[in-house]
């Protein structure tokens, strides 16, 4: 079902965002399948906006590898 949804997508031209994922068998899995973007827990929890700024002041954001 992901892998229709991203050639849906990509025939309508859009970019695909994998959410979810949490794991790095996600990650790979997700990254396989060409989705365009991810996000989930895997890079961080939700947090509020001013959280968030500070955090991405302080550090750069690591690719699991």
């Amino acid at each position: 079902m992901c892998r229709q949804i991203r050639e849906l997508a990509d025939n309508y031209g859009a970019r695909t965002v994998a959410e979810g994922v949490e794991t790095r068998a996600d990650f790979l899995t997700v990254r396989e399948l060409g989705f365009d973007m991810v996000q989930g827990f895997l890079f961080g929890k939700p947090m509020r906006m001013p959280k968030f700024a500070r955090s991405m002041m302080r550090q750069s954001v690591k690719m699991p590898q």
